[in-house]
Parts: C-alpha cells; sequence; structure tokens
C-alpha cells in the first residue's frame, strides 16, 4: 500500500463519523423544528422539505456504511470500500454504492421538487396532500430506476479485480472490499452513468429557470390575496444555493472519474475525494434551510438558542404585499409567523 493512500484512509476514516454526526444532528433538529412548528406558509411546503431531510439522512447513511471510493480503468470501474460493509460481503457493498449514487440524485432532485411546487403555489392554490405526495413519487423515478440500472449493470468482481490489480498494483487489496462494474460500455452501465449525469450537471440549470420564472411571477403578480414576498424571495435564494452547493462540490470530481475512463488517468486525491464531498451536503443543506426558510430560523432561534443572547430574532420578519397594490412600497405589512 502507497503512503499516500494509508495517509488518506486514516483522513476518511475519521472525517466519516464526523459527517454522520453532524448529518444526523442538524437533520432530527430540522425534524424536531419541522414538528413543532405550525406557520400557514409552511403548511404544505414542509411535505417537500421532508422529502428532502430524509434523502440526506440516506444520503449520509449509505455513505457512512459504504465509504467508497470510485477507480475507473479501461473497460470497468473499481470500487473500493473500506466502510463497515465490508464486514457483511461485496454484494453489500456493491448495493450500498449503488444507494450512495441515487440518494445523492435524489437529494439534489427533492430541492428542485421543491423549486417546482413553490412556482405551482404562485399560479395555482395546491393543497390537496396527495397530489403532494403523488409529485414526490413521480420526481422519485429517476433516482429509483438509477439505482434498479445500477444493480442489474454487470458487475463480475473477478474481472474488476484483475484489471485493477493490473493498472494500479500498488494499492491496498487487503482492507478493503473490491467491487465494482465490468462492463461500464454496456448497455447498462451506459444508460446508468446518463442517469447519473441528468441527475448531477441539469440540476443546477433547473433551479435558476424556476428561479427566473418565481421571480416573475412575484414581481409581475396581480392575482394572488396576499403574497409573502420577503419569505419567498428569502425561500427561493435557500432553495439555490442548496441546489448550487453540489454543484460546486460533486460535479468536478465526478466529470474526472468520467473523463479518466477515456484518458486512463488516475488520481488518488480525486478518487478519495468524489464521496466524500457527496456525503459534505448532507449538514450543510439543513443549515441552509435553518437559515432560509424564516419560520424555521425564528423557531431555532426562539426554543434552542434562547439561552445565547448573542443570537437574536433579528431578521425574521416576513413582508406581504396585498395583491392590489403591484407591490408599491406604501402597502406594505410586516408580520411575523
Amino acid at each position: 500500500m502507497m503512503i499516500e493512500e494509508m495517509k488518506l484512509q486514516l483522513i476518511y476514516r475519521a472525517y466519516y463519523p464526523i459527517s454522520i454526526t453532524l448529518s444526523l444532528i442538524t437533520n432530527i433538529l430540522l425534524l424536531f423544528i419541522m414538528k413543532t412548528t405550525r406557520s400557514a406558509l409552511l403548511k404544505d411546503m414542509q411535505y417537500y422539505l421532508l422529502n428532502t431531510a430524509i434523502c440526506e439522512i440516506l444520503v449520509s447513511a449509505s455513505t457512512f456504511l459504504a465509504q467508497c471510493r470510485p477507480v475507473a480503468n479501461k473497460s470497468t470501474l473499481a470500487v473500493f470500500c473500506y466502510g463497515p460493509c465490508k464486514h457483511f460481503g461485496p454484494n453489500t457493498c456493491f448495493f450500498m454504492f449503488a444507494l450512495v449514487q441515487a440518494s445523492v440524485v435524489a437529494a439534489s432532485f427533492s430541492i428542485l421538487l421543491s423549486f417546482y411546487y413553490r412556482y405551482r403555489l404562485l399560479q395555482v392554490h395546491v393543497k390537496n396532500a396527495r397530489s403532494h405526495k403523488k409529485t414526490i413519487a413521480i420526481f422519485s423515478l429517476l433516482p429509483t430506476s438509477m439505482l434498479i440500472f445500477q444493480l442489474f449493470t454487470e458487475s463480475d468482481f473477478a474481472i474488476v479485480e484483475a484489471e485493477t490489480r493490473a493498472l494500479h498494483p500498488n494499492y491496498d487489496y487487503t482492507n478493503n472490499s473490491l467491487i465494482g462494474f465490468s462492463n461500464t460500455k454496456g448497455v447498462g452501465g451506459t444508460i446508468s452513468q446518463i442517469s447519473i449525469s441528468l441527475g448531477v450537471y441539469s440540476a443546477p440549470f433547473i433551479a435558476l429557470y424556476y428561479k427566473r420564472k418565481i421571480n416573475k411571477v412575484i414581481t409581475s403578480n396581480t392575482s394572488i390575496q396576499r403574497i409573502p414576498v420577503a419569505y419567498c424571495k428569502q425561500l427561493i435564494n435557500g432553495l439555490l444555493l442548496q441546489t448550487m452547493v453540489p454543484f460546486v462540490v460533486y460535479i468536478p470530481p465526478f466529470t474526472y472519474v468520467l473523463v479518466s475512463q477515456f484518458t486512463d488517468h488516475s488520481s488518488l486525491y480525486a478518487e478519495y475525494l468524489l464521496n466524500t464531498l457527496g456525503s459534505f451536503t448532507a449538514f450543510i443543506n439543513p443549515l441552509l434551510t435553518f437559515y432560509y426558510v424564516l419560520p424555521y430560523r425564528r423557531a431555532l432561534c426562539k426554543r434552542v438558542f434562547k439561552y445565547f443572547p448573542s443570537v437574536s430574532e433579528e431578521g425574521t420578519d416576513i413582508t406581504t404585499y396585498p395583491a392590489t397594490t403591484n407591490f408599491h412600497r406604501r402597502n406594505t405589512a410586516t408580520t411575523k409567523v
């Protein structure tokens, strides 16, 4: 085993327990605030925020259990897993790796779903709980199908190991469970990679598209009785930032894996970085939700930080505009939720 690989394993073995602990604390705290906070503005939006929180918990849990790093070869994709899953056999690690990829895309799409719902709410009043569940189920089709395609992609571990040992003889094959896809250029592997690419690369552009449409509705609205403008803009900015964080931290190493399959170039640091950055958003997104969803920020300050005098409730006011005024400043009202 190379010295660099040994050092990286020590670093990431310390990182993953910290990562899942932070993720569980922030997401469970968010679920608690969601459960105990009553706000008319979030009555239906909670379905979508809950969906995102569940996806982020799934991301952190699967990433911790797998602790894997992909290694692109000429015709195969090897995956070294050194997490708890290695004690349950390679098939368990293979499933966990597929679940990591699917859950990351599901988390990204859940944020896009919040964008879509917010836009629909400004256009039409959607208050049927069944319609929310139906919409969430439809948006779950891509990550679910991606998971299925990965599980049924050719995965002869012996072929993967033989090519990996030939190209990377100095890697650690003793303390890791080696799995992977034996034919990445086959039909199943191609469909799987296209699905992941769509989920990773398209999310920021879809988010920007809906942000533009929502801002257009807000600035030109004359039909909705009462729109909480500041709340809506804060929420949309938060959702956009949540979408852009995976774009910034996940796309570079993911692009490296795709490119390395054609160039035969490998980088140990990039291999370790891919799975790590995927789990980074699992504890960042709940913090962004607390900050940008004003009722939750107010509830957090009131219930959790009430013993800290430096944390105030300032900035949690919500400005609303009556519809007939076309949003002139002289007809505003400020409320707290």
